[in-house]
C-alpha cells in the first residue's frame, strides 16, 4: 500500500468525521446560543484541516533518494480529484436549487442551512476523492501496487 492509498483510507474513515463532527457541533451551538465565536472557530478549524495534511505531506514524506510518486499516481490523483469536483459541483447546484424550490420565490431559507450545505459538500468531496483513489488503485493490478 502506497502513501496515496493510506491517505485515502485516512480520508475515508477519519477525514469525513473530523470535518462533520466539530463543524456540526459549532453550527448547532451558534444556532442555539446565537452568533458568537463559533463561526470563527469553525472557519479556523476547516482551514487547518484543509492545509495541515498538505503541509504534513510536503515535509514528512520528503525523501529525495527514493521515488515514491510516479506518473500513474499523478494520473490517479488527478482523476479522483476531477470526479470528486464533478460531484461537488453537482451537489452544490442541487443544494442551491432544492431550498429555493421548496420555499418558492417569496419564501425564506433559514441561515443555518448555508453552513450545513457547505460542511456536507466538503465532506462529500473528501469521501468521494478517497473512495475514487482506492477504486482507481484497485483497478490497476491485483496486489494494489
Amino acid at each position: 500500500m502506497n502513501k496515496a492509498q493510506e491517505e485515502a483510507w485516512f480520508g475515508l474513515f477519519l477525514g469525513v468525521p473530523l470535518i462533520l463532527i466539530p463543524c456540526g457541533v459549532s453550527i448547532f451551538i451558534s444556532y442555539d446560543r446565537g452568533v458568537s465565536f463559533a463561526p470563527l472557530v469553525m472557519l479556523a478549524y476547516l482551514a487547518s484541516m484543509s492545509f495541515l495534511p498538505w503541509l504534513f505531506r510536503l515535509f514528512a514524506y520528503r525523501n529525495k533518494k527514493q521515488v515514491t510518486y510516479d506518473e500513474r499516481d499523478r494520473l490517479i490523483e488527478k482523476r479522483a480529484a476531477l470526479i470528486s469536483y464533478f460531484f461537488f459541483w453537482l451537489y452544490s447546484v442541487i443544494a442551491c436549487i432544492i431550498p429555493w424550490w421548496f420555499t418558492g420565490s417569496k419564501g425564506s431559507v433559514p441561515v443555518i442551512t448555508l453552513p450545513i450545505i457547505l460542511i456536507v459538500g466538503l465532506s462529500l468531496f473528501v469521501f468521494i476523492r478517497s473512495l475514487m483513489t482506492l477504486i482507481l488503485y484497485g483497478r490497476g493490478s491485483r496486489d494494489g501496487k
